[in-house]
């Protein structure tokens, strides 16, 4: 419960707030908070001291009315448009505010074909933090030779192209990108196609995002203050919750628990090399120079930092994934180490070494519905970061099983 008690007010960012957090907000009933909120905040008549203590004592004796209220209001002013942009006005203004007016601007990219089932997730759960999203849509050459029934003209046959131009995009961060050459139905590689993510990244930091991939919004707030603190720092590396089969298992062990690149402080030019199929974990600079120690400074964050979907998906997108590794010339000995897996089998087709797979006691957060994959019902709790402020910045505890 919120109460402000003011008789002149310009907007009136503090209703939001109290909205935002599902709270009810008593106002006094001045011109400018009716226009703007409507029937989504409590009135009282101004300086009317007796009605606004009333009004307290009402919802201070009755908790479930408190709370009814408050699911109330938020439904009745935050899904209405525009007002879903305030709150990311608002984190925008109050990062600006606790970092000195020294916030890092963020863009998020990912490349993608056939992502229909999981790209709405992964742009949902990064949409309110970022501030531009590239996403770079399409098949390559390897691919398309080893599973020509994927793709139609080298795009996605899913319906991800509708997904991603119907995603609800307020504040027009997300630029959709195909082959500038319509002649061109297929991308070389990889590298060409990060290198069309590269070329547009005017921000900060840049924050890599596979289309089956979640972030969490207090992680990546997490990783960005290790860059406003060392300004040496160049790359992250992290580990992924890679989950195996379904939401209650997870591939480890081996190259599962290798940290990966996902996050860089941005040089205009950084770009991959197309000519070669490797090295699309890494950038190279204008000098030639592998962006990655000893040449830049590396920080590997040994904690979950990403929730990895590839292995809940169809079998199907599986085995087409399986195929193109063993196509694309660049690992030997490719087997399919998933379809017939058994418990104590390796789990990586590619790197099978060390891998296995263990029980997921973690948690999942809370954009991963119940059942989202209809393969496994277990109970979904909401990650203990996600409900602190984001402003605190809480201190990664390492409870994940088998973490040191």
């Amino acid at each position: 419960m919120t109460i402000i008690k003011n008789c002149f007010e310009g907007f009136g960012i503090p209703p939001s707030e109290a909205i935002y957090c599902k709270k009810p907000a008593i106002v006094y009933d001045i011109p400018v908070l009716r226009e703007s909120y409507g029937d989504s905040l409590d009135y009282v008549k101004p300086n009317d001291d007796a009605a606004l203590a009333k009004q307290i004592e009402y919802y201070l004796l009755n908790p479930d009315k408190r709370k009814e209220r408050g699911e109330e209001a938020y439904n009745g002013f935050f899904r209405k448009n525009p007002t879903p942009c305030l709150p990311v006005h608002m984190k925008q203004s109050l990062r600006r505010i606790f970092y000195g007016g020294k916030d890092l601007s963020i863009t998020a990219g990912m490349i993608v074909l056939n992502g229909a089932d999981t790209i709405e997730l992964a742009l949902k759960s990064i949409y309110d933090y970022v501030d531009k999203i590239i996403i770079v849509e399409g098949i390559v050459e390897d691919y398309a030779k080893s599973n020509p029934a994927m793709h139609e003209n080298g795009h996605s046959i899913d319906g991800t192209i509708k997904i991603i131009q119907n995603f609800y995009d307020p504040l027009h961060k997300i630029e959709l990108v195909f082959p500038t050459d319509i002649s061109k139905l297929v991308w070389k590689n990889k590298n060409e196609m990060q290198n069309e993510i590269a070329k547009r990244v005017t921000t900060d930091l840049y924050l890599k995002v596979d289309a089956d991939e979640i972030f969490l919004e207090s992680d990546v707030e997490y990783m960005k203050r290790y860059f406003m603190e060392d300004k040496e720092l160049y790359v992250i590396q992290l580990l992924k919750w890679e989950f195996w089969k379904n939401f209650s298992m997870i591939a480890c062990g081996g190259i599962w628990d290798r940290p990966q690149a996902r996050m860089w402080r941005w040089k205009k030019d950084f770009h991959h090399n197309i000519d070669v199929k490797t090295g699309f974990n890494f950038y190279i600079d204008a000098e030639g120079r592998e962006v990655r120690p000893p040449n830049y400074k590396t920080l590997n964050l040994m904690e979950h930092l990403c929730y990895h979907l590839g292995y809940c998906r169809t079998a199907e997108h599986i085995a087409a994934k399986i195929n193109y590794y063993k196509n694309r010339g660049i690992e030997s000995n490719v087997n399919d180490n998933y379809t017939n897996w058994v418990p104590g089998q390796p789990t990586n087709s590619t790197h099978p070494d060390g891998t296995t797979a263990k029980p997921f006691i973690g948690k999942l957060p809370k954009i991963l519905k119940k059942d989202y994959f209809n393969i496994v019902s277990i109970e979904v709790k909401e990650k203990f970061e996600n409900n602190i402020n984001m402003m605190v910045s809480p201190p990664k505890q390492k409870i994940e099983s088998g973490s040191k």
